[in-house]
C-alpha cells in the first residue's frame, strides 16, 4: 500500500505521476504570431513581461469574442465594439515589445 503523495506503479508500467522531461523549445507570441526561441526569452525581461501580455491579450480577445452582443442591443454592442478597440490596441502593444525585444537581442 502506498501512502498519500507516492506514485504506484501499475502493470503497464506507466510513469506514476512522473513530470515529462519534454522542453519547449519556442514560445509562440499569438498577438503577432512570432515564434520566439525561449533561450532569448530567459534572458530578456522585456519578452518575459510581453510573454504574460500575450496570454493576457488572448485570454480578453477569447472573452470578448465569446460574448458579442446581437446589434440590436445597441449600447451593449457599442460597449462590445469599444472593448474589442482596446483589446487590438493590447495586441498593438504586444507586437511593439516582441519587435523591440527582438531587434535589441
Amino acid at each position: 500500500m502506498s501512502r498519500p503523495g507516492e506514485s504506484t506503479p501499475t502493470a503497464r508500467g506507466s510513469r506514476g505521476g512522473q513530470r515529462s522531461t519534454r522542453v519547449m523549445s519556442d514560445l509562440l507570441f499569438g498577438a503577432c504570431k512570432a515564434n520566439v526561441p525561449v533561450a532569448i526569452l530567459r534572458d530578456s525581461p522585456i519578452l518575459m513581461v510581453a510573454a504574460v501580455e500575450d496570454l493576457c491579450w488572448r485570454l480578453a480577445l477569447l472573452d470578448c469574442s465569446e460574448h458579442e452582443p446581437p446589434r440590436y442591443e445597441r449600447a451593449r454592442h457599442r460597449a462590445w465594439k469599444q472593448e474589442s478597440a482596446r483589446i487590438e490596441d493590447k495586441r498593438r502593444r504586444v507586437r511593439a515589445m516582441v519587435d523591440e525585444a527582438l531587434m535589441a537581442s
